[in-house]
């Protein structure tokens, strides 16, 4: 089966734009970028006119906060360079605003807390639609924020001084900010509004490396999962970070890759009858082709898996996965019975998962930076509901999608780069309505998720990329990998900086369109220790780095475990 992408774009209230999918391209703005690169400097002001530190419209840009603070905003780190390290609780605001964002636009980042000393809470801010630059230090609440926190406690995301949803703190989820403290990870915040100085409330939602994060709170009548409107507008639009902690805490907070982009929403619309009008076919390269709550189905050469359980995972066979206002693995199951569709994809257009208030919709293991579309089916006896999709890239917008289009199917095409962890997801979100009815809450009937690059040009897929050996001195272990082909043309190229004690079968590959090739990787030391090596494929198709970890342990090391587990055995016996 060949796989490829589709175009899913964003349409804004109740406006349907729809696009020709040849020549159409993402139309964003980078407005402001930091990448906190320095050379010689030590605070967050020094050298912003350095090459490499920052990029946009509105660059470069300097920092205002008050002294204590601006002396506690550090570039120049040489454990972690080109970091900004935000130490003492200090807040620091980039000094423009943002006003001139449009009605859409993203604010994301990169974020770690180091933990030095105590266990309790440590927290993260960054506002936005502040009213002025100082309002870390004077206290007010203007504008609305996010508080990302470990430790006691939970998640926050406050809007005119209170907290948003039900008010309930305690139901705030997010599983990657578990992370927080162990590695980097990636916020990004999509926000949208119609106006600034008016009467137009503001919508967010929150993404951590591509899973949004979800209030989860209902009473029976309100309900508020994913995407947040909330009950206050913006008139002016300061950005502000900065951190708090318990006393008895000692930590810092560290940020990279501070950037604000105007986006647009970018959805296609198309009507779907018949097979012939489904926009599926076998020449596309598809990663996903998923049936919910169906069975196998083929379409013009394609298969659609069937997904029977929504409860399920599926994340190991096709990397996938369907969240519900839980962010649990936990989606209902429907059924149509009927449609308009003509052809074998009606198979696709009678069942469906669910959930009450907000669902989610993620894919994994794909290739970081290449361009890829998603397409959603969509049955024509769907309720008529105006539901909120968000997705988590860094072109996003807000789009608000009515599934029900008259008496025809359709299909919605967003476009998207996977991001540096190769996973994105979209978000659908009927709040407040906190309804079990189907009728009420957006329908998932199947999906497919294709790679949208011409399918005359070469494209690189490697197969492990991070290979671990264990093995005695003297001995050898093999390892294979898989090389292929997932575009068009040919895949050629070779393999450079292996070095002892690891090796490879040949230095060269080739691979024709949807095929692929195997090298074999040996370990094989000749002396005890830990090895690392990170050998490199390029050539047609792009790049891609393979990482190889070796362990050589003497074979007496072996034999004694092995004479201990016999001694336990026999223990047991006895």
């Amino acid at each position: 089966m060949k796989m490829s992408t589709l175009k899913l774009k964003t349409l804004a209230a109740c406006t349907v734009a729809v696009f020709l999918l040849s020549g159409y391209s993402i139309a964003s703005e980078l407005m402001f970028r930091d990448t906190f690169f320095t050379t010689d400097g030590m605070y967050v002001n020094d050298e912003i006119d350095t090459e490499g530190r920052q990029s946009g419209t509105v660059a470069p840009l300097d920092y205002t906060g008050d002294e204590e603070s601006l002396l506690n905003a550090i570039i120049g780190d040489a454990d972690i360079p080109n970091w900004l390290i935000l130490e003492n609780n200090s807040f620091i605001s980039p000094n423009h605003n943002f006003t001139d964002v449009g009605t859409n636009y993203n604010v994301e980042f990169d974020l770690k807390l180091n933990r030095i000393a105590g266990t309790s809470w440590a927290g993260f801010i960054f506002q936005m639609g502040a009213e002025s630059q100082d309002e870390g230090e004077n206290g007010t609440g203007t504008g609305f924020y996010w508080w990302l926190q470990r430790g006691q406690g939970g998640q926050r995301l406050i809007t005119a001084g209170k907290d948003a949803a039900l008010g309930i703190r305690s139901r705030w989820r997010n599983s990657e900010l578990y992370k927080l403290e162990e590695e980097p990870v990636h916020i990004n915040c999509i926000v949208s509004t119609k106006s600034f100085g008016g009467s137009d409330k503001v919508t967010t939602a929150l993404f951590v490396n591509g899973e949004p994060i979800t209030a989860r709170q209902r009473n029976g009548t309100i309900g508020y999962g994913t995407v947040f409107e909330l009950n206050q507008s913006l008139t002016n639009n300061f950005t502000v970070l900065g951190s708090d902690n318990e006393p008895s805490v000692e930590c810092n907070f560290q940020v990279d890759n501070y950037t604000i982009r105007k986006t647009e929403p970018h959805i296609t619309v198309h009507d779907w009858t018949n097979d012939a009008s489904s926009l599926i076919t076998s020449s596309k390269i598809y990663t996903h082709a998923v049936n919910c709550n169906g069975e196998d189905v083929v379409i013009n050469g394609v298969k659609f898996a069937g997904a029977t359980d929504g409860a399920n995972t599926y994340d190991a066979g096709t990397n996938w996965v369907g969240m519900d206002y839980n962010n649990d693995w936990a989606m209902g199951t429907g059924n149509d019975g009927t449609t308009t569709i003509a052809g074998s994809g009606a198979a696709l257009a009678t069942s469906f998962f669910y959930s009450r208030i907000s669902s989610t919709l993620k894919l994994y293991n794909l290739v970081p930076g290449l361009e890829y579309t998603l397409t959603l089916y969509n049955n024509s006896s769907t309720a008529s509901l105006h539901t909120r999709l968000v997705p988590s890239d860094s072109e996003a917008a807000l789009s608000i999608l009515d599934q029900n289009r008259g008496i025809k199917g359709n299909v919605f095409r967003y476009t998207y780069k996977a991001s540096s962890n190769g996973v994105f997801s979209i978000t659908f979100d009927n709040s407040p309505v906190d309804s079990a009815d189907a009728a009420q809450n957006w329908r998932l009937y199947a999906f497919s998720n294709e790679i949208a690059i011409g399918g005359d040009k070469p494209i690189l897929s490697i197969t492990p990329t991070n290979i671990n050996f264990n093995t005695i001195i003297d001995d050898s272990t093999n390892v294979e990998i898989l090389v292929k082909n997932i575009g068009g043309g040919t895949v050629s190229g070779t393999v450079t900086d292996i070095i002892v004690p690891f090796s490879i079968s040949t230095n060269w590959y080739s691979a024709a369109s949807n095929a692929s090739c195997t090298l074999t990787v040996a370990f094989n030391p000749t002396e005890e220790g830990n090895f690392t090596n990170v050998i490199h494929f390029s050539g047609t198709g792009g790049s891609q780095d393979v990482t190889l970890i070796g362990e050589a342990i003497p074979e007496c090391s072996l034999l004694i475990s092995g004479l201990m587990l016999v001694v336990m055995v026999v223990r047991r016996i006895l």
